[in-house]
């Protein structure tokens, strides 16, 4: 099984030779689930009923990973943040066309709901939380404002930096995209995905998801099922529990987390987005959840209010035992 899991074996008495004493709140575990990646180790750390209920839901045709939905990878690499990131006071000072910038948010601070929209990325800006990224083509014929931009960057040797000095030329930041949504890479609660209104571009301290051209979803119809019970725990599983209790979740593993294709009018799942964008922005995550498990789970592929008390109950357990694992370190 994977490496990662072996941080969870200790805690998983069930796994035990046979001539040995039994010991009490104990189980089996499938090996060959384990060695074959079907299973993770941590699962066996929620209650069984959750555990059965989950794997039941991952193999439905009413999920899909996300996948199958959309590419997951990482931002662009600058190799020099504060220097490729300018606020527009900066841009304005030095003098560089608009030609020669794109609007960028740089941290996930700033994804405040569903949607990430225009007033949104001007409000991030007066926090330093979004941006300009200077966006150079290697072909360009460089003004002069941009001309002595780099030039001081030369002069305080960004140009000798690790990633900049195997670029050619130095200054052009290879593999921008205008991503269909962000997915936070390191987080507290739960991993946060949000649709890119804004049309915006983003460093490596977000993860960004394309769609796939076959989607038939668009990105805040995602970013409406991601709010699910199924989902927040299919992300427990699939990520990584970091010292003080962050969660992280790769590429691979975020593009391994289940959604709920929810069997939902488009209309109403677009509606559905709006109002839990709404609920989010004023801190009401709870409730958020609440109606996305109403709306997904039971109307969208028929499960009980009980199963998704379950789904919630077993997010919690694992959410609240990496909090713990963090608070003893």
């Amino acid at each position: 099984f994977l490496w990662r899991d072996l941080a969870d074996a200790s805690l998983l008495a069930g796994i035990r030779r046979r001539d040995r004493w039994p010991l009490p709140d104990t189980g089996s575990v499938d090996a060959a689930g384990l060695s074959q990646g079907r299973e993770r180790m941590i699962e066996y750390l929620i209650p069984r009923a959750a555990r059965e209920l989950y794997r039941e839901l991952r193999t439905l045709a009413a999920t899909k990973r996300l996948g199958e939905l959309a590419d997951v990878g990482i931002g662009y690499v600058t190799g020099a943040n504060d220097f490729f990131h300018l606020d527009p006071g900066e841009a304005q000072l030095w003098e560089v066309p608009e030609a020669f910038l794109r609007p960028a948010v740089r941290r996930g601070r700033a994804l405040l709901g569903l949607r990430f929209t225009h007033a949104d990325w001007r409000n991030a800006v007066e926090t330093g939380e979004a941006g300009y990224l200077l966006a150079i083509e290697p072909d360009a014929d460089l003004p002069p404002g941009v001309r002595r931009y780099l030039e001081n960057g030369e002069a305080q040797g960004i140009s000798r930096t690790y990633k900049c000095r195997s670029r050619s030329p130095w200054y052009c930041v290879p593999h921008v995209y205008q991503p269909d949504a962000f997915l936070t890479y390191m987080s507290g609660v739960t991993p946060r995905l949000v649709a890119n209104e804004a049309g915006v571009v983003a460093p490596n301290s977000l993860h960004i998801l394309r769609l796939h051209p076959h989607s038939v979803l668009r990105s805040d119809a995602i970013a409406a099922l991601w709010q699910t019970s199924l989902t927040r725990l299919s992300a427990e599983i699939e990520g990584h529990a970091l010292g003080g209790g962050m969660l992280k979740i790769e590429p691979t593993e975020a593009e391994n987390v289940v959604v709920a294709s929810a069997q939902l009018g488009h209309d109403a799942l677009l509606k559905l987005a709006r109002e839990l964008d709404s609920l989010i922005r004023s801190g009401d995550d709870a409730t958020a959840q609440t109606r996305a498990d109403d709306e997904v789970l039971k109307k969208g592929i028929g499960l009980s209010e009980s199963d998704c008390r379950r789904l919630r109950m077993a997010g919690d357990t694992l959410r609240n035992r990496r909090y713990s694992r963090g608070t003893a370190e």
